[in-house]
């Protein structure tokens, strides 16, 4: 697995992602499949409580990190320990990756920022580190005009692990609005942002 992983970090450097930049179809308007349903192979949702319509996706990705790394809280621990805000800023406003970083931190954890594709997967691949991920809701076009659309409000998933299945390069992600999925890496990357946070002990 550690030479296959190490490969298609290589080949994911090489052509590095533009996340959505240049895509020129409307395959991904407001009301057409979510990203998570998309190449997507879904199983039953069987821990935590799904976030609904509140915008707490980012606390309930910290949340998961510190139960996959053994540290378990309620999500207002989690919040509690998440800085600069409180439940009501979070109901408002959500959370940024720098906030989530800080909450892993204050939770007891290592972590750090990333950037880009491949170095997601050489964290969840190789390192075996699960990772938080910006991603959009829709996937991103170009209007007529040349301009990048980018549909729907930005969401946190978490990346727990890398897998090949049907001969392509996966990742199997949590999701905070209810569902665990794998998903084919070249899916994940058209409606990845191009941020991340990786935790560890």
């Amino acid at each position: 697995m550690a030479n296959q992983a190490e490969d298609i970090v290589a080949a994911l450097k090489a052509v590095e992602s533009n996340y959505g930049i240049g895509i020129k179809s409307n395959a991904g308007l407001p009301g057409l499949p979510k990203f998570y349903n998309e190449g997507a192979e879904v199983y039953p949702f069987k821990w935590g409580q799904p976030q609904g319509n509140a915008p707490v996706c980012g606390a309930a990705c910290v949340q998961r990190v510190a139960h996959v790394l053994t540290v378990d809280k309620d999500i207002f621990e989690v919040i509690d320990a998440i800085p600069r805000t409180d439940m009501q800023d979070i109901l408002k406003n959500g959370v940024d990756m720098q906030q989530m970083r800080e909450g892993l931190e204050e939770l007891g954890l290592q972590s750090r920022m990333g950037q880009g594709l491949a170095d997601l997967y050489k964290e969840v691949a190789i390192n075996r580190q699960p990772v938080i991920a910006g991603v959009r809701q829709f996937n991103a076009y170009q209007d007529e005009a040349g301009q990048l659309v980018q549909p729907g409000m930005p969401h946190a998933i978490v990346v727990e692990s890398a897998e090949v299945r049907h001969n392509m390069p996966g990742l199997n992600i949590y999701d905070p609005v209810g569902k665990f999925y794998w998903q084919p890496l070249k899916t994940f990357e058209r409606f990845f942002k191009g941020d991340f946070v990786t935790a560890s002990q």
